[in-house]
């Protein structure tokens, strides 16, 4: 995905798979496979009066392919690993913001993404008496198979090693005959710097620069069969520059912006007797700086829940 929308794809990936404070068991866990399609026309770069919105033709269209694989390895414990595969590309690439980024800059990228995987305990937990479940987690993020194209309006990511932790909040409860939840998760992640001296290697500043995201979601379900309910994700890379301000022949130009984004929508869920669930999403961008601010997002998906569990007398 283009700048910083793959690590909000990748927060928002989390509701299918291990969302929220809760974990799945020991021996238990879930496989989530799912597609997102995302398009936008728009960069906004600065804030306040400096604010400009750039035109990128007729938009830029991404798709990812990804696979969520979440397993308890204790009774408060969960890993998880998430592998996606990207198809990006622009509408047209003869656009005036694609002239300026160079011959490559708008060309289209078909890769592996980012590898993320996280370790997930349980410290606090309702069901034993608690006001809410809470949990934290160490986090782990590879992104060496999208280096050579972190360059490119149409990257997939910025080609680095990122590690850090998070806090997750949330509680459940009965509602008619079914249930509702709601969560909130929080990261910070520091990020292997590809170059302590941008711009070209001359500059004195480090790029990327570290990142704070998270997620807040609701859900409801009167009959436990269907649940729908609203979801925000947000980032935020206080330091660097402006997108009008990158310096358009540098490789990481794109790793050296500020970065704030906060995306809404609303997410649907249609689960069978044995827990699993078909998922659909929407989203748009309500805020961007440094980012597209008219991005819209679509997902499907198939989630399938204790897969892991051993039958009866086994």
């Amino acid at each position: 995905m283009p700048l910083l929308q793959l690590l909000v794809g990748l927060v928002s990936a989390t509701a299918w798979a291990g969302a929220g404070p809760w974990v799945p068991g020991s021996g238990s866990g879930s496989l989530y496979v799912g597609l997102d399609g995302q398009q936008f026309q728009k960069v906004a770069s600065g804030t306040g009066a400096s604010r400009r919105v750039l035109d990128v033709g007729e938009g830029v269209s991404l798709v990812t392919a990804q696979g969520i694989v979440t397993y308890g390895i204790a009774s408060r414990a969960e890993v998880e690993v998430r592998l996606p595969y990207h198809v990006n590309h622009v509408n047209r690439d003869d656009a005036a913001l694609c002239a300026g980024l160079g011959a490559d800059g708008c060309a289209p990228t078909q890769t592996v993404g980012v590898v993320y995987s996280h370790l997930k305990v349980l410290v606090a937990d309702e069901v034993s008496g608690a006001p809410a479940s809470l949990s934290v987690g160490a986090l782990a993020r590879f992104g060496g198979l999208v280096h050579p194209h972190r360059h490119r309006l149409t990257n997939a990511g910025e080609g680095t090693l990122d590690g850090g932790g998070f806090v997750s909040v949330g509680r459940s409860g009965g509602l008619g005959q079914g249930y509702w939840t709601v969560h909130a998760d929080v990261a910070a992640m520091y990020r292997v710097p590809n170059t302590r001296r941008f711009p070209n290697q001359l500059g004195d500043r480090a790029v990327p620069g570290s990142e704070l995201f998270g997620t807040v979601e609701g859900f409801g379900s009167p009959r436990r069969v269907v649940s729908v309910g609203p979801s925000v994700t947000w980032l935020w890379r206080p330091e660097g520059v402006d997108f009008g301000d990158i310096d358009p022949v540098d490789p990481d130009r794109f790793g050296s912006l500020r970065v704030a984004t906060v995306t809404a929508g609303v997410k649907l869920l249609f689960r069978d007797p044995h827990d699993n669930a078909f998922v659909f999403g929407v989203s748009r961008t309500v805020l961007a700086v440094n980012n597209p601010p008219d991005q819209i997002g679509l997902s499907v998906g198939v989630a399938l829940n204790r897969l892991f569990d051993r039958a009866e007398g086994d």
